[in-house]
C-alpha cells in the first residue's frame, strides 16, 4: 500500500463521518480511508480488487481484472464506461476475447435529514450479468478484500503496520453469507486503525459461493493457489511481514441463454477508536488546519489530552461490522 497524489479519482463510498472507500473512474478500488486515516488515505491496496474468470476463444481459462489497464500478468478490461452520480457510481466493464460485459452500481446511503441512514460505515455493490449468447454462459466472479486492520500513518506520514493476529472468519446466515475480518492486537501507536470489516453476499441459486483467504505478499500466485484449494479451516492468522491476509468471495455463475442475474454484495467496516491528534496521523500544522475544534477541546483536558477518544456516531447503533450489514441490506 502507499500514499499518492494525482491518480484518477472517482466516487467516495461510505457514510458521513465513517471514512470511505472509493470506486475510481478506471473501474477499480482507489482511495481507502476507512481506517480513520482520512488525513493520509491508502491509494494502493493490492489485495482489494474485483475480477472475473472466463474461457477465451481458444478455450483457455483466464482471469480478467474489472478495471482499465493490466496489473502484472493479469489483463484488465478492453473497455470501461464510468458514470459518477454521487452517492452512486455506475460502471460498465467489457472485453472482446472472451466476449463479456457486466454492470456494477456502487452506492452508499446519503439521505437529506436522515442522519442515521446517512452515517452507515459501509457500501453496497450490485453486479448485473446478462447472457446474450445462444448457449449457456459460465464464469466466476472474484471479490477480494485485504485485511487492513492495524495499518495507518504516523504524524510524519510514515507507514506503521501490524497485521499480527488479524483473522478472517466465514459466516453463513439464512439469506446471506460471507467473511468477517477480525482484528489482532494491531499497532498500539495507531488505535484508530484497529477494527473490523465484513464482506457479505446474498445467497442465490445461480451464483454458488465459495470462500477463500490468501496471502497478499505471495502476489497473484498466492491468489491462484487459494482459489484452487478452497478455504482452509481455520485460516492462519496474520503475521506482519510474513502473512498479510485477504479474503475472497468466489462466485461460480451459470446463466441460460437470455438470462439476467443481479448479484448484491455489501462491504462494511467498524473502527471503534477515533483519536484526532497524532494517533490520526496528523502533525501539529495539519491539526491546526483540519481539526481546530478537536485541538481546542483537547487543550481543555490538559496533559495527555491527545488520547481523547471521540468515537463515532455509528457506535450508538452497531457493535461490529457484521451488525452493520442488517442496515445495509435494507438498501440492497
Amino acid at each position: 500500500m502507499k500514499f499518492a497524489l494525482g491518480y484518477p479519482t472517482g466516487v467516495p463510498l461510505g457514510g458521513i463521518g465513517t471514512g470511505m472507500i472509493e470506486l475510481r473512474s478506471d473501474g477499480r478500488i482507489g482511495t481507502v480511508g476507512c481506517n480513520n486515516n482520512w488525513s493520509a488515505p491508502f491509494t494502493e491496496t493490492p489485495g482489494c480488487f474485483f475480477a472475473v474468470g472466463m474461457k477465451n476463444f481458444e478455450g483457455k481459462e483466464e482471469i480478467r481484472l474489472l478495471r482499465d489497464g493490466d496489473e502484472g500478468a493479469w489483463k484488465g478490461m478492453d473497455r470501461i464506461r464510468f458514470r459518477a452520480e454521487y452517492p452512486f457510481a455506475k460502471v460498465v466493464y467489457a472485453c472482446c476475447n472472451p466476449v463479456f460485459e457486466t454492470e456494477l452500481t456502487a452506492f452508499c446511503p446519503n439521505i437529506p435529514h436522515e442522519n442515521e441512514d446517512s452515517s452507515i460505515p459501509g457500501a453496497r455493490f450490485e453486479f448485473v450479468f446478462r447472457n446474450s449468447e445462444r448457449k449457456p454462459l459460465s464464469l466466476r466472479l472474484y471479490l477480494s478484500w485485504e485485511h487492513l486492520s492495524g495499518c495507518g500513518a504516523l504524524p510524519d506520514r510514515t507507514w506503521r503496520c501490524d497485521r499480527t493476529g488479524n483473522r478472517i472468519v466465514p459466516v453463513s446466515e439464512e439469506k446471506w453469507e460471507g467473511l468477517v475480518f477480525l482484528p489482532g492486537e494491531g499497532e498500539k501507536e495507531l488505535p484508530n486503525a484497529v477494527g473490523e470489516y465484513a464482506l457479505f453476499a446474498e445467497k442465490q441459486e445461480k451464483a454458488k459461493l465459495s470462500l477463500h483467504w490468501w496471502n497478499v505478499l505471495e502476489g497473484q500466485e498466492g491468489f491462484l493457489k487459494a482459489i484452487g484449494e478452497g478455504f482452509p479451516a481455520p485460516a492462519p492468522e496474520g503475521r506482519e511481514g510474513n502473512c498479510h491476509p485477504a479474503g475472497v468471495l468466489d462466485f461460480e455463475i451459470s446463466l441460460d441463454p437470455g438470462e439476467r442475474l443481479v448479484l448484491p454484495v455489501a462491504l462494511s467496516w467498524y473502527m471503534p477508536n477515533h483519536f484526532a491528534g497524532g494517533a490520526a496521523g496528523m502533525d501539529e500544522e495539519m491539526r491546526a488546519k483540519l481539526a481546530p475544534m478537536h485541538q481546542e477541546e483537547e487543550m481543555e483536558y490538559g496533559a495527555g489530552s491527545e488520547r481523547v477518544n471521540y468515537g463515532h456516531f455509528y457506535e450508538n447503533r452497531f457493535a461490529g461490522a457484521r451488525e452493520n450489514m442488517a442496515v445495509i441490506r435494507r438498501f440492497v
